[in-house]
């Protein structure tokens, strides 16, 4: 099966599990992976993915770092230290991978310079929004994930 797996804070607002909770239900051979390390946040995602008897859903508790697995996509949205997560959100990916974040426009040069390996998509202005945008890369490297300090 697929795996796409989200790096996420969902909370305020619980956009990311927003957009990949629907995905799973359309897309039920597609296994979705919601990461979080506050477990208040956690046992609310567990109690939505129960209630709608999301087989193809995992809500792992903890943090990105510790995560183990690789997919072909990872999103991120609303994390601290977003220079120092990049390249931690990269390492999910399998060779090839996307990566979409929903950021600040001022956040695109760092995505750039902390993930040089990468082919980046021209951003995509969120509707409704002054300065949040989408922007989605792709690993292009064949080695380990090259950033700058």
């Amino acid at each position: 099966p697929r795996w796409i797996r989200a790096v996420i804070r969902p909370w305020p607002g619980i956009l990311a599990a927003a957009v990949l909770i629907p995905m799973a239900i359309y897309a039920p051979a597609t296994r979705v992976t919601l990461i979080e390390s506050q477990q208040k946040k956690v046992a609310f995602l567990r109690e939505v993915v129960r209630a709608l008897e999301l087989k193809n859903v995992t809500v792992h508790a903890g943090r990105a770092q510790e995560v183990k697995l690789k997919s072909q996509m990872a999103t991120m949205r609303a994390v601290e230290k977003f220079e120092t997560i990049l390249p931690v959100a990269a390492s999910l990916l399998e060779p090839g991978g996307k990566l979409a974040l929903l950021i600040g426009a001022s956040q695109i040069e760092t995505a750039h310079k902390r993930l040089q390996n990468f082919t980046w998509m021209n951003p995509i202005s969120v509707p409704e929004s002054r300065e949040r945008i989408v922007l989605v890369g792709k690993d292009s490297a064949e080695s380990p994930h090259a950033f700058r300090d």
